[in-house]
Formats: C-alpha cells, structure tokens, sequence
C-alpha cells in the first residue's frame, strides 16, 4: 500500500479544525524530510563506494578482490577503500535510524488527525503500536489498523527494528565487504552479520537488501 502524504493532507484539512491542522503540520513535514534523509543517505552510500571502482560493472568483483588484498597489507589504495567503506556504512546506519523513526513520528499523525484524545491518555499515544492498540479497542479506522498492523508484523520492520535497536541501544553489528563470484550471479558489497534481538534470530544481510 502506499501512502500519499499531499493527498492525505488534503483530506484531513476538510475534517479538523485549524488548531488541529497546525499541530499536524510539523509531524508531517517531518516524515517528508525523514524521507529524504534516507533517500539522501542510501545515495551517499551507493555513491562512495562505486567511486572507488574504475572497472565496468561486470568486471568490479575481481577489482573487489583486488582491493581486499591492498587493504590487508596497508596500501595507499587499500586505505582509502577502508575509509570509503567506513562511510557507507555510517551512512546506512544514518539511514536505517531515520527510516525506524517514522514509524512513531506516523504515530503523531494518526493521533492528532483522528482525534484520538478523547478515547486514550495522549501519554500513551507516543508509539505507533499504542496508536493501533487505542485503534483497535475503540473500533476507530479498522482499516488502518490492518494496514499498519500489517506494516508492524512484516519481516522488513522487524528486521529494521531489531537492527536499528540493537546498534542504537546494545552495540554495533558487524558489517564485512563480501564478494560473491557464481558466475553469472556476480555481486560485491556490505554485507551486515547476523544477528540477534530479543530471541530472534536474523540473517546475514547485504547492504543493499
């Protein structure tokens, strides 16, 4: 499903009184801008670590390779795919964090443009998971509840809550530069460990996933 924000507004402006709208209006914006973030991050990314190649594409895993040895013995060269390395990654996890945060700031949309005050505590409206749940008890939008309950079970948030919590709270997860040489199926890049969160288990992970 996908969400029109400009579309959305539009709508909530024929149904909630001025004071409403104006509170509405910096959650809003601010999951545009939690979008470009990531759109920006995903691009630095992308774009710092393809820098660093000079063969065409279907040739960059032997040059990959190559890379891998200079970094082990210290070169010049192999220093500065290390460091183009360390960026790309301090880029997704930028990313990744910007991305889990819109869920809660869509918490505030749902609970500022559905009115929901009258029927939970605004202190127990900070989570989207909460939202849904003053949703679901009171029979509000049943539709929206299924998609965003939809949203909050599917594998791809998991995952992302279970890295962007892990790194942000326990400790940072590992991340190797593999290269993948099947012929025919060629591919390099990060790739993310796997790890652990609150019992389950998740996958290794690339990078571009």
């Amino acid at each position: 499903m996908r969400w029109n924000i400009g579309e959305f507004y539009k709508l909530v402006q024929q149904k909630l009184s001025p004071p409403s709208i104006s509170s509405l209006e910096p959650p809003l914006g601010s999951i545009r801008w939690k979008f470009d973030l990531c759109r920006y991050h995903i691009h630095e990314a992308n774009r710092i670590l393809s820098e660093t190649f000079k063969r065409p594409k279907e040739e960059q895993h032997i040059e990959a390779i190559q890379k891998l040895f200079m970094a082990a013995t210290n070169t010049d060269e192999g220093r500065g795919f290390l460091e183009a390395r360390f960026c790309a990654e301090a880029h997704a996890i930028a990313c990744a964090q910007s991305l889990h945060s819109t869920a809660d700031i869509l918490a505030q949309v749902l609970h500022i443009s559905l009115n929901l005050d009258g029927f939970c505590k605004p202190k127990k409206l900070l989570y989207l998971k909460d939202v849904v749940n003053c949703m679901s008890r009171h029979t509000i939008a049943p539709s929206v509840v299924a998609a965003t309950n939809h949203f909050l079970q599917s594998d791809e948030f998991r995952y992302l809550s279970a890295y962007v919590n892990t790194t942000k709270h326990i400790s940072l997860i590992k991340s190797v530069y593999s290269i993948h040489v099947v012929p025919g199926e060629e591919q390099h890049g990060l790739k993310i460990n796997a790890f652990s969160y609150h019992g389950d288990n998740w996958q290794e992970k690339w990078l571009t996933d």
